[in-house]
């Protein structure tokens, strides 16, 4: 591998590595790689009824690193770390005038967790399964064929994670309480778009930044 660095007049720092450039200002690394995906972000109104849902289960779940607001999201497809011009590419691909889906509505209905028995290490809401939203997973599939981006083989079980924890706590009474609930409206929000999301991971948590906001027909 060749690499070699330079300073720019304000006093950054470059590393060359294949031709690819990182840069570091006061020890901060920006990579030449971006990680990015599809998803759903929440409207205020929307976040602010789901949160106040999981208030109960929070009590129960003192080890788990809850999600930060602001970043609570659909995951629709991830894409993980592509180079930036692959994402001029993507980002191209997308400004086809043919849409990719159509408007629904998100009805969040309950909470679950990952995996079955007792443990917990993924808490998330449950999302009511809409054909709309499976045909925009199966389209983003068909327009990104070109880029050669791995298809999920499962089945697409739309969820929102809320929270992640790798303890071996107690969790039975979260775990009973997931079993007592009942189903009802926690959030039905319109969709008439979806994003491109950059992910930046940082020791305080991840930063997602929307890249691009896509519309629905």
């Amino acid at each position: 591998m060749c690499a070699g660095s330079s300073k720019t007049d304000d006093g950054f720092l470059i590393i060359n590595i294949r031709g690819d450039s990182i840069y570091m200002p006061g020890g901060s690394v920006y990579n030449s790689v971006m990680r990015v995906f599809f998803g759903i972000g929440l409207d205020d109104s929307s976040r602010e009824a789901l949160l106040h849902a999981m208030i109960p289960y929070r009590s129960m779940g003192s080890s788990i690193r809850w999600t930060a607001p602001q970043n609570i999201h659909l995951t629709v497809k991830f894409l993980g770390e592509i180079k930036p011009s692959v994402f001029s590419r993507l980002v191209e691909a997308l400004d086809h005038p043919s849409r990719l889906g159509k408007k629904f509505v998100m009805k969040i209905t309950h909470f679950g967790k990952f995996p079955s028995g007792r443990g917990v290490s993924i808490f998330w809401a449950g999302i009511t399964p809409d054909p709309a939203l499976t045909e925009l997973g199966q389209n983003l599939d068909e327009r990104l064929r070109p880029f050669d981006f791995p298809r999920e083989d499962r089945p697409f079980t739309p969820h929102i994670t809320l929270g992640r924890n790798k303890s071996t706590a107690d969790f039975s009474r979260l775990c009973q309480s997931l079993e007592e609930q009942t189903y009802t409206a926690i959030v039905h929000m319109p969709v008439s778009s979806f994003q491109l999301f950059e992910s930046r991971l940082t020791p305080q948590g991840p930063i997602y930044t929307v890249k691009k906001e896509l519309p629905l027909a």
